[in-house]
């Protein structure tokens, strides 16, 4: 299967099927994305609420080793090049102490600065 193929056929699915898109979206996001982690960074991020759970600085460094094993194994990952890059723009803007989910206000332009 081409990796293409695996981001359309939802999408396909649900035209073939008749589905309303907004009941494929509440589909799945009502079960691909119902996990604990998307819960508590959503309600973080609608609520505005970034004390540090887990440091913007502390995620940078993660994805910077995961980017180097990428590298090391020969993969490209552009998801994690795009997620880095906006993680970088967070800290290097001097929100490195925030939770990493203030990733969220810097993507959209709202830093209150």
């Amino acid at each position: 299967m081409h990796n293409g193929d695996r981001f359309h056929r939802p999408r396909r699915h649900g035209k073939r099927d008749g589905e309303a898109r907004d009941r494929f979206f509440e589909l799945i996001l009502g079960t691909l994305f119902g996990s604990r982690s998307y819960q508590v960074y959503s309600a973080n991020i609608t609520g505005s609420r970034y004390e540090p759970g887990f440091k913007a600085t502390l995620g940078l460094k993660d994805l910077r080793l995961a980017r180097e094993a990428a590298d090391d194994a020969g993969r490209s990952l552009p998801m994690l090049d795009a997620v880095h890059g906006r993680m970088r723009e967070t800290v290097d803007a001097g929100f490195g102490e925030k939770d990493w989910s203030f990733m969220a206000q810097v993507t959209i332009g709202e830093t209150g600065q």
